[in-house]
């Protein structure tokens, strides 16, 4: 990683250019995004990478409006929240796009969710529709015997499968179509769709954001596109569509990384390959298949890549670009896959919170090792977390941001959506980072994650990054735990690479030869199979933290 510097006057990153974005327009979300879909006619949106099955983009448009005829023609109205709760499906950007053009609140829901997680949810977003796949209805069913009788006043099923009272999509395409519901300036403060936070630091929260927030992420790409088309957005949008021809997703449509990335393409035109079941063998080969060209992917999918002797018995050479975020990449991993494929490997920044978007590492620039530069209608500064005061380049601490993507706040929680954002409009991410004389940003660790060493403090991402050098290591999770002399210590779970003969031992004198006493491997080092993570590709670090303290107590 770049070495830090220290120079210059606090500042605040934006974006700076000769040619300023222009205002983003005021609308129905849904609205917007049928605009450009009418323009890619009888190009191909979507296909299931398990079947061949696809959608036409004149398919979507003209499906949008019925699909909203029917579920206004039942009894939605705008304002009410409907679920979504299944796999990726080719008619999720169906359904998504027809409960926001009719004015309804889009409620994005993971099938993996326990019933007492689902329940939770139902209440906190006051629910009372639903469109599920056949294979969450068990979990749907049990979910509801835990909430009171007649909370969800009708459930569509969104593939076939048997519904005792014939509400099925295929009857919601039957319906007279109808117009979308006009927002205007409302557009800045209609919800359109809650996401629920990963939930690493604790219970999960459902992220509200507007029709605008999901707007400007769009814009974007027009504005790039007219920027890459010399002022000629069309012929820029063609240029885009040559680089985005065939993308595929393995990551979940109901996390803001998922819902981005194929939002995204289907404003430009491209085609969207979706895998709703991963395997390695499965993912390798739909990427020879189907001559994919963009991948989006989470970092430990980029650490099995840059290890798996399968790479070698698939044709992969159409792949151009992958993109790595929702987690911390290693330097080493990135460098690693560089070498290895010859890929395009670039990294960008965002959270739910922000719809997704606040740097990018490849539109906007690249310096390995960081996150890029800030985005248009986007502003980051860098905090210190105890007083407040802006900190100048070099200078590490908490990474701050305001912009029109910034959600609306948590529903039904308004402590915490006071606690996240200031009274100045400023979201506080709970980050750690710095950035360089060039404005690229470079995130270093989360507040929450520090352990505290007798009177230090110990960044766990720095211990990884040391651990990660050391030849057999595959990934590696770095915790505090309770300790006795110290009140904490750094713990590190290790995966080895196939083949690999580490131990503890070993690998605690590997940081003892490389680090200061306070943050040495104290706490320990257990070896495992694999790290538990969410389906966003986050480390779970609090579940290895509590299953240590509660093997501690035996």
């Amino acid at each position: 990683m770049e070495e830090k510097r220290t120079r210059g006057e606090p500042r605040v990153l934006e974006w700076v250019s000769d040619v300023p974005p222009p205002p983003v327009p005021k609308t129905n979300w849904a609205s917007f995004m049928l605009e450009r879909i009418a323009a890619h006619g009888e190009n191909i949106a979507t296909i299931d990478a398990l079947t061949g099955e696809n959608r036409k983009y004149s398919w979507y448009l003209t499906s949008v409006p019925k699909v909203a005829g029917g579920l206004a023609a039942a009894g939605i109205e705008p304002g009410h929240s409907v679920i979504l709760l299944t796999i990726s499906h080719l008619d999720y950007p169906l359904l998504l796009l027809a409960v926001t053009y009719l004015g309804a609140t889009c409620v994005l829901l993971s099938p993996d969710l326990s019933q007492e997680e689902l329940a939770r949810s139902i209440r906190v977003c006051q629910a009372q529709w639903a469109v599920i796949h056949s294979s969450a209805q068990r979990l749907l069913d049990g979910a509801q015997t835990l909430l009171p009788t007649g909370t969800l006043r009708r459930v569509w099923l969104l593939d076939p499968g048997t519904s005792s009272a014939g509400h099925t999509l295929t009857h919601l395409l039957q319906a007279q179509p109808i117009q979308a519901h006009s927002l205007g300036v409302e557009s800045q403060r209609t919800v359109a769709v809650v996401f629920f936070s990963s939930g690493t630091t604790g219970v999960p929260k459902g992220v509200m954001l507007s029709h605008s927030n999901l707007t400007v992420p769009l814009w974007l790409n027009r504005y790039a596109a007219s920027l890459l088309g010399g002022g000629d957005e069309e012929a820029g949008f063609a240029l885009m569509r040559v680089k985005y021809l065939m993308m595929m997703l393995v990551l979940p449509l109901h996390h803001v990384y998922g819902y981005s990335m194929i939002t995204g393409n289907l404003y430009i035109g491209g085609t969207t390959l979706l895998l709703p079941v991963f395997s390695p063998q499965r993912f390798l080969s739909a990427i020879e298949q189907f001559k994919v060209r963009l991948c989006p992917v989470v970092p430990h999918l980029v650490s099995f890549l840059a290890d798996t002797p399968l790479l070698d018995r698939y044709d992969l050479t159409s792949l151009e670009v992958m993109f790595s975020a929702a987690a911390p990449l290693p330097v080493s991993t990135h460098t690693n896959i560089i070498n290895k494929t010859g890929i395009n490997l670039m990294s960008g920044y965002g959270m739910t919170e922000v719809a997704s978007v606040t740097t990018n590492g490849s539109v906007y620039g690249f310096c390995l090792g960081s996150v890029g530069r800030v985005m248009p209608y986007t502003k980051v500064k860098i905090i210190d977390p105890e007083t407040g005061r802006m900190l100048a380049e070099g200078e590490e601490g908490e990474v701050c941001v305001k912009s029109l993507t910034v959600m609306l706040g948590y529903i039904n929680n308004p402590a915490a959506t006071a606690a996240m954002i200031d009274s100045d409009g400023w979201l506080h991410t709970g980050d750690l980072g710095y950035y360089n004389s060039d404005g690229f940003l470079f995130l270093t660790d989360r507040i929450k994650d520090l352990i505290k060493v007798k009177g230090f403090q110990v960044s766990p991402k720095q211990v990884e990054e040391v651990l990660m050098g050391m030849e057999g290591v595959g990934e590696v999770a770095v915790v505090g735990v309770p300790h006795p002399r110290t009140g904490e210590a750094a713990r590190a779970y290790v995966v080895p690479k196939p083949s690999a003969r580490l131990s503890p031992a070993l690998l605690q004198r590997y940081v003892a030869e490389r680090l200061a006493p306070h943050k040495h491997l104290t706490g320990g080092v257990e070896l495992l199979e694999m790290l538990p993570r969410n389906q966003s590709g986050k480390v779970l670090k609090k579940k290895l933290i509590e299953s240590y303290i509660a093997s501690s107590k035996l």
